[in-house]
């Protein structure tokens, strides 16, 4: 294992002139004011607590066993239907990456409308190091420091340059099709806060989320999460050993990145359009075949930003309201609402926290695809109890999307009694919702955990809050209790036992749940709230 001595990660001073702070100007009430600790973090806590994580012991060895195996069918069941245990996804994703059926067969929509052809490589190169400096300035203001836009030790110098020759290796690729954009650079420092630049090496980014030891970009990956493998025998060792490990997986960062970026950026092929004949970004584009059609099969991202438009109008027509009276998603094309992009077309890159945007990278990097009559049961050897566990149906499960007309918009408790019927059959869930498409809900129902948080503020709090959402953890209480009672899937358990074998990574004194759990839950809600909305119609 190459080993890079800690003192290389000593904290050294910093003599920059901090940049401007995102503040709140004109609070609405004494609520607003108190907004500021939430937006920034409260840092004193975050010090002191673990990122929560409550995993079933049965799910773990699974998805140990399906790594071993590189079985990679019963890593994204696992990856979408669970979530991954978060210091394992370093070994999983690239397994999850190389089987994708995006980056199997890749489909990028074209946005090279000033064309980048005569761009040299040092000016590339200057780009990605100015967006490489604002993610160092972002993490010290998170906080509460000093601010310095370069790397302090040896380590993070190699993990920088690592990243930047990463998306310059991407560019030299894809540039034909994509014009350079920060997010680019964005989504690199997103997957090094996960997976480690340097080969064999623990050192990931620390993210905004939590703080590392010394006040350093870098930290150890599994430092987070050891009360999680203390309850776990020989566990620490056996990630030591995954470390060095090249039977699973050989991929460079690199190799992990173009991945990642294919299947974040993808497109439909039907839907990719040149430059000169993209459509305006209107509500006229949902027409009624699209937006019959646009569940199932995918869309652009004008399009996705339409439908997501549309659904929140429909969904959370109060905060919709307020929205448009603070000029919120009025006028969309602007730099104003540029959140959204983020949210929606780079899946939470920057604007999210690692803890959440590692949960939805799960679920996009865990969609596949069901292949009519290949039998899944036998590759994935799953009993009941196992599956029961990671949930029996697909978190957006629904009626039939092969046709998606109001004939098939069958009643839901008809559907609810089949599936009692056929409870004891072991039936391996698959999406039927494009994954692109779930993050739309996905991103309605983080709205609407925050609705309460969003009327106190006006229209530039609100902007600045959204391009910086706090992560969503939360006390033990009667909702925790209630939540321990429910299966991944979102519907009570049946058998109470089946979730006794939970183990979590809080410590006696702080209880806390990661919220992105109930978050997926209830985007799967929304789906068939608007399914329903839609037949009503």
């Amino acid at each position: 294992m190459s080993q890079f001595d800690q003192t290389e990660l000593a904290d050294s001073s910093f003599s920059e002139a901090s940049p401007d702070r995102l503040s709140f100007k004109s609070a609405k009430s004494s609520t607003a004011s108190s907004l500021i600790a939430d937006y920034t973090g409260s840092r004193s806590k975050k010090d002191k607590v673990k990122p929560s994580f409550n995993y079933d012991l049965d799910v773990f060895k699974l998805c140990q066993k399906y790594l071993d195996e590189k079985n990679h069918h019963g890593l994204a069941l696992i990856a979408r239907q669970r979530g991954l245990p978060p210091f394992l996804r370093f070994k999983i994703w690239p397994v999850l990456l190389k089987y994708h059926p995006y980056v199997v067969k890749p489909s990028i929509q074209p946005d090279n409308e000033k064309k980048d052809s005569q761009i040299t490589e040092e000016e590339l190169r200057q780009m990605i190091k100015k967006d490489l400096n604002k993610y160092l300035i972002r993490l010290q203001y998170s906080r509460g420091g000093s601010i310095n836009n370069q790397p302090k030790s040896r380590v993070e110098k190699q993990i920088f340059e690592t990243l930047e020759n990463s998306v310059v290796k991407f560019f030299l690729k894809w540039g034909k099709i994509l014009k350079y954009d920060g997010a680019l650079t964005w989504i690199a420092l997103g997957l090094a806060e996960w997976f480690p630049p340097i080969a064999k090496t623990h050192w990931v980014l620390v993210g905004r989320d939590l703080s590392s030891t010394n006040n350093n970009s870098v930290k150890d990956m599994f430092t987070d999460y050891s009360n999680y493998m203390e309850n776990i025998p020989e566990l620490k060792s056996y990630l030591d050993k995954l470390v060095d490990d090249e039977t699973i997986s050989t991929m460079s960062f690199h190799d992990v990145y173009e991945r990642l970026v294919l299947v974040l950026l993808h497109c439909p092929s039907n839907k990719l359009q040149s430059p000169g004949h993209r459509s305006k970004w209107s509500s006229n584009m949902l027409n009624n075949e699209t937006l019959l059609n646009l569940p199932a099969n995918g869309c652009s991202i004008e399009e996705r930003v339409t439908f997501f438009i549309y659904i929140f109008k429909k969904l959370l027509p109060e905060l919709a309201h307020y929205f448009s009276e603070e000029q919120i998603l009025n006028k969309f094309g602007s730099n104003d609402d540029e959140w959204l992009i983020w949210w929606l077309k780079y899946c939470g890159s920057k604007v999210w926290s690692r803890l959440d945007r590692g949960k939805i990278w799960d679920l996009l990097l865990g969609f596949k695809f069901k292949t009519p009559g290949k039998d899944y049961n036998e590759q994935l050897r799953l009993d009941a109890n196992l599956l029961s566990k990671l949930g029996n149906t697909d978190i957006f499960w629904s009626l039939s999307l092969d046709t998606f007309n109001s004939n098939s918009f069958i009643n839901l408790a008809n559907l609810n009694v089949s599936q009692e019927i056929y409870a004891n059959e072991v039936e391996i869930p698959f999406p039927k919702v494009n994954p692109h498409v779930q993050l739309v809900f996905i991103a309605v129902a983080l709205l609407k955990s925050k609705e309460n948080t969003l009327i106190e503020l006006d229209q530039h709090e609100i902007r600045q809050y959204l391009s910086r959402l706090p992560t969503n953890s939360y006390n033990l209480t009667n909702k925790y209790h209630i939540f321990k009672q429910k299966d991944p899937s979102g519907s009570l358990s049946v058998s109470p036992d089946l979730h006794n074998n939970m183990i979590t990574n809080d410590s006696q004194e702080n209880h806390s749940i990661d919220f992105m759990d109930n978050i997926i839950n209830e985007a799967g809600e929304l789906w068939r709230k608007w399914l329903w909305l839609e037949n009503e119609q």
